[in-house]
């Protein structure tokens, strides 16, 4: 009983589960579920698992997040928030600031990418597998502006009647665990790699996936029941109706 309890309690989460991005993907995304936004924030903590299958010429797109602030429209490509890859290093878009990173992603293997940002100090660092790789100081107090358009796997600008999405850099590979937090996440806690953030979370109740697959791998990084197998236990994708079996 108590495992089916914590079962149940946990079936909106996706953590036994990554999206896909194939190479003919292409306006193919995630994005926020309606009624699930972004608030206004001062300091945020930002964390994903990134696993790259192909170097794509352009470049291609992780995630990017845009709101209707008019900051940073001199440069068509500016982004409030965002990470790219790119010749396989790191892109980071921080309130129209490029930031890129002498770091290569190797392919065909999860990346842990958490970005953390401080107002009053004008401070970024970025992580990558839980190592600090990099400082970044900004000219100002920069705030996340809320109720802005996140989509994963795809660059995309704000227009007054829709979103346009670059279709020459969609993202190919695979993406998981997408979590924002309303504050600064300290070193230690960020080395666990798999709390829920508490703004986002790897949830199907705060993701919508527009033409993409979801996959179910219970060897991924923070697979809940990693330990019990598929013939163990599966959830009912629909209602989330726990289906236990006894091994063998």
């Amino acid at each position: 009983c108590g495992l089916l309890a914590q079962i149940r309690s946990t079936c909106a989460s996706l953590k036994d589960q990554k999206a896909l991005f194939r190479p003919a993907a292409i306006g193919k995304y995630g994005t926020l579920s309606p009624g699930t936004s972004i608030p206004a924030l001062d300091n945020f903590t930002l964390c994903i698992y990134v696993r790259p299958t192909e170097i794509i010429e352009n470049g291609m797109t992780v995630f990017t997040y845009n709101t209707d602030r008019k900051l940073y429209s001199r440069f068509s490509r500016n982004h409030e928030l965002g990470i790219m890859i790119k010749d396989s290093s790191l892109i980071i878009w921080l309130f129209g600031t490029e930031i890129e990173l002498d770091y290569v992603l190797s392919l065909h293997n999860w990346h842990y990418l958490c970005l953390t940002w401080h107002s009053a100090h004008h401070k970024a660092n970025i992580y990558v597998n839980k190592t600090q790789i990099h400082t970044k100081f900004l000219v100002q107090d920069y705030k996340l502006f809320p109720n802005g358009s996140l989509l994963l796997g795809q660059s995309h600008k704000r227009r007054p009647d829709r979103l346009q999405v670059d279709l020459d850099m969609a993202f190919v590979g695979e993406l998981y665990m997408f979590n924002l937090w309303n504050y600064i996440k300290r070193h230690q806690i960020l080395n666990l790699g798999c709390e829920d953030g508490n703004i986002i979370s790897w949830n199907s109740q705060q993701w919508d996936f527009m033409g993409l697959d979801l996959e179910y791998d219970y060897l991924l990084p923070c697979c809940k029941y990693c330990r019990l197998t598929a013939h163990q236990i599966s959830l009912n994708p629909i209602d989330c109706t726990p289906n236990i079996t006894q091994s063998h």
